[in-house]
C-alpha cells in the first residue's frame, strides 16, 4: 500500500480560522436586510399617499417600461413604435 501526498488547498480556500467572521458577516447581512424590509412595510403607506398626487403624470412612463421590462424577461423582444 502506497501513501500518496495531498495536494495542497488553495491559498483561497475557506479554512477554521475564517469561518467565524464568514459567519458574522453573513449574520450581519441578514440582520440589516431585516431591518431594511421592516422600515420599508412600515414607511410604504405613507410614501404611496405621498406620491398618489404626483403619480399621474408618471404613469404613461412606468407603464411603458414595465411593459418593455416584462417583454425582454419573456423573450420576445419590445414592439418597435410606427
Amino acid at each position: 500500500m502506497s501513501a500518496t501526498a495531498l495536494p495542497a488547498p488553495p491559498s483561497n480556500a475557506v479554512t477554521r480560522d475564517r469561518l467565524p467572521l464568514i459567519f458574522g458577516g453573513l449574520m450581519l447581512v441578514m440582520l440589516l436586510a431585516a431591518l431594511d424590509q421592516t422600515i420599508v412595510a412600515t414607511a410604504l403607506p405613507t410614501i404611496v399617499g405621498a406620491l398618489d398626487d404626483a403619480s399621474a403624470d408618471r404613469d404613461p412612463t412606468v407603464n411603458e417600461l414595465l411593459h418593455r421590462l416584462a417583454r425582454e424577461l419573456v423573450g420576445e423582444p419590445p414592439a418597435r413604435a410606427a
